[in-house]
C-alpha cells in the first residue's frame, strides 16, 4: 500500500501504478483467505448438532419417520458461523434441462473474501400433488438446505439415541428425501409379492443385512439407519394390513 500510495504521489507511470494495484489487491486477497480459513477452523471446533426431531406422518396420520427442514439447520448454523464472523448466501439458476440450480456462498464479514461452497441440481419436486410452482419451492429449499450443510461440513443425524451418541456413522444415515421415496414405494404396493420386493429394497437401502433379511432376525437391531428402517417396517405392516382387507 505505501509502494503503491509513492508511486501515485510521485507520478509514476501508469504501467508501475497498474502493477502494484494489481499486487496489492492480490496480496489482500490472500490476507482475506488465511483469514476467512481461520475463521472456519474457530467455527468447525463449535459446529452444531443438528438432528432429525421433525414428525412426518403417513396417510393415516400416524408418525412414519423424523426429518429435518432448512430453518431446523440454517438457525443453529446461522449463530455459530455468526459468531466467528462468515454469513452465507444462495444463487439459485434454472438449468436447460428444467433442473434447480443451487450453490452456496461462504463470506467473511469485512472482507471481499468470498468462498464457492457446494453446488446441487435438482428437478422441481412435484410429489404429492404439488403443481409446478410449489414443486420449484420444494426444491429450491431442499437444495438449499444441503448445499449449506455441505459447504459447513455437517450432517444430518437421525432421531435414534445410537445416532445421537455418535454410536452410527452419519454417512450410513439415509437423507428424509430418500426414505420418503422408499416409503412411498411400500404404500403404493398393489400385492403382497411387490410390497415384498418393495419392502426388501427398501431395508437393504437402510443397511440392513440380506442374510438378516433372509432368516428373519433382528431387522431394526441391524440396520445402519434404525429410524428408517422403523419407518419402513411401520409402513410394510400397514399396508400388510391394508391389502388382507382387500
Amino acid at each position: 500500500m505505501d509502494l503503491l500510495q509513492l508511486a501515485i504521489d510521485k507520478e509514476g507511470s501508469i504501467d508501475v501504478i497498474e502493477r502494484l494495484a494489481k499486487l496489492q489487491l492480490e496480496m489482500q486477497d490472500r490476507d482475506d483467505k488465511v483469514a476467512f480459513t481461520r475463521a472456519m477452523s474457530g467455527f468447525k471446533d463449535e459446529v452444531p448438532k443438528i438432528l432429525r426431531t421433525r414428525s412426518i406422518a403417513g396417510k393415516n396420520g400416524q408418525e412414519m419417520y423424523k426429518a429435518v427442514a432448512l430453518e431446523d439447520v440454517a438457525d443453529p448454523l446461522m449463530k455459530a458461523l455468526l459468531k466467528h464472523r462468515i454469513t452465507y448466501r444462495f444463487k439459485t439458476s434454472d438449468l436447460a434441462d428444467g433442473r434447480i440450480r443451487v450453490t452456496c456462498y461462504l463470506r467473511l464479514e469485512g472482507t471481499a473474501y468470498e468462498e464457492e461452497g457446494s453446488t446441487l441440481a435438482a428437478p422441481p419436486d412435484t410429489s404429492g400433488g404439488k403443481d409446478l410452482l410449489k414443486g420449484v419451492g420444494s426444491t429450491t429449499s431442499y437444495l438449499e438446505k444441503y448445499t449449506l450443510m455441505a459447504s459447513c461440513g455437517v450432517h444430518v443425524y437421525g432421531s435414534d439415541p445410537e445416532a445421537v451418541t455418535g454410536q452410527t456413522k452419519p454417512e450410513d444415515l439415509m437423507e428424509e428425501m430418500v426414505v420418503s421415496d422408499f416409503i412411498a414405494n411400500i404404500e403404493g404396493s398393489s400385492s403382497m409379492d411387490e410390497l415384498s420386493r418393495n419392502s426388501r429394497a427398501a431395508m437393504l437401502a437402510c443397511g440392513v443385512p440380506s442374510q438378516v433379511l433372509d432368516q428373519k432376525g433382528d431387522i431394526i437391531g441391524s440396520a445402519k439407519d434404525k429410524a428408517a428402517a422403523r419407518a419402513f417396517s411401520n409402513a410394510r405392516q400397514k399396508m400388510i394390513q391394508k391389502l388382507r382387507v382387500k
